[in-house]
């Protein structure tokens, strides 16, 4: 009798221990799961997200070759000495210039297309930048702390860090100069050339 208690306890002990672990596994299962899908959702938004910020990106950048193209017209004309056609070309550039200002809720984003023509401007000038290295650059203009970096992007401090280095090498910034005071610079001029 006592033998038999025994092994029925000793059974029972076995399929508690046989279903923890099946629970176990389904749970870590399941968690996997969601993670993945939780994974490929936020992925779906970066990447719907970079495809709008690129084709707002190319369309400002038509918008500026075209101020560009009617600033020489006005060089060009001024020279000849034409001020009927300087009025001509200044009712263009007027209505470009309206048209480059980013409208949200009424309120005129001028730092949205100042943020564009960053983007655009720091990458034609070093092609060697990855999408990545921009967006930590742009955080590093706009004076995001590594740890507001790291939150907005849900990654660790030390990728941050890391992310930093790896443009400030391929932008290949004196040792003497601060990442962000090149970006600051490289702003500045970009307001004063094309402003």
């Amino acid at each position: 009798m006592h033998n038999h208690n025994l092994f029925l306890t000793i059974i029972m002990v076995i399929f508690i221990i046989f279903f923890l672990v099946h629970l176990y596994n389904s749970l870590k299962k399941n968690r996997n799961t969601l993670r993945k899908k939780h994974y490929r959702v936020l992925k779906n938004k970066i990447l719907e997200k970079e495809n709008r910020f690129n084709s707002t990106l190319a369309i400002q950048e038509k918008k500026i070759n075209q101020l560009k193209k009617y600033n020489e017209q006005l060089f060009e004309t001024i020279k000849k000495n034409k001020h009927e056609d300087i009025e001509k070309i200044k009712l263009k550039i007027s209505a470009l210039m309206n048209d480059l200002i980013i409208k949200k809720n009424g309120i005129q984003e001028y730092k949205e297309l100042e943020q564009c023509a960053f983007l655009y401007y720091l990458k034609k000038k070093h092609p060697i930048l990855s999408d990545t290295d921009l967006r930590h650059c742009l955080f590093v203009l706009l004076e995001y702390s590594l740890k507001e970096t790291s939150r907005v992007l849900s990654i660790n401090i030390n990728t941050v860090k890391t992310s930093r280095y790896r443009a400030r090498k391929k932008i290949n910034i004196p040792k003497s100069i601060t990442l962000k005071k090149y970006l600051q610079n490289f702003n500045q001029n970009i307001n004063r050339n094309y402003a």
